[in-house]
């Protein structure tokens, strides 16, 4: 009799110890559901941060694009000494996210059977998608654009040579996906060469 009352209070701590996993395990659950939107608050407002601040400024781009262009036109065949110049329009510009709502009213008014008289009236709004920030509501960035390319100029010794400069062009407008309008090439002067 006494294993039997054994064997109860054995299987009664067991389901005890069952409800109890249960419980803590449920508790912890909607812990988890109420902490995880302050986690992704926090994950979206550092990804937006590392976003803009990972890019160079468009000087630094500008540089970084002419000296890439320098190395590679100092290899064509002819080019010899080679210097380049960009100058950009603007900087990087944002594309925004953008909701648009368009109300459109169509009425119809019969004068007789001939005539009938249809007005159409159409309305559009446009908003940024909005999302919040560190401090405030900040406008959602889809991509960010790289600044435009206004000009190039290339100044090389063999820049003399009409082969040479077709040459360059070629791989200048190649490279930067430009029209040839927007790039010159000249022949490097025999000073620029002394003051060096």
């Amino acid at each position: 009799m006494e294993q039997q009352r054994t064997k109860k209070t054995a299987k009664w701590n067991i389901k005890q110890s069952k409800v109890t996993l249960i419980m803590i395990l449920g508790l912890a659950g909607i812990l988890l559901i109420g902490i995880s939107p302050m986690l992704k608050r926090n994950d979206g407002t550092e990804k937006s941060k590392n976003y803009t601040e990972s890019y160079p400024s468009a000087e630094e781009y500008a540089a970084a694009l002419e000296t890439r262009l320098k190395d590679i036109l100092g290899k064509i065949d002819g080019v010899g000494e080679v210097e380049v110049m960009i100058t950009l329009k603007s900087g990087y510009t944002y594309t925004y996210a953008v909701t648009e709502k368009v109300d459109s009213d169509v009425s119809e008014e019969y004068k007789s059977e001939d005539q009938r008289k249809t007005q159409q009236k159409s309305t559009t709004e446009q908003n940024y998608v909005m999302v919040e920030g560190s401090s405030s509501a900040q406008p959602l960035v889809t991509a960010l654009n790289e600044p435009e390319i206004k000009g190039v100029v290339v100044v090389c010794t063999g820049g003399g040579d009409a082969k040479v400069v077709a040459q360059v062009t070629n791989a200048v407008r190649t490279a930067l996906d430009i029209s040839s309008a927007k790039i010159t090439v000249s022949k490097i002067s025999s000073r620029a060469g002394a003051d060096n």
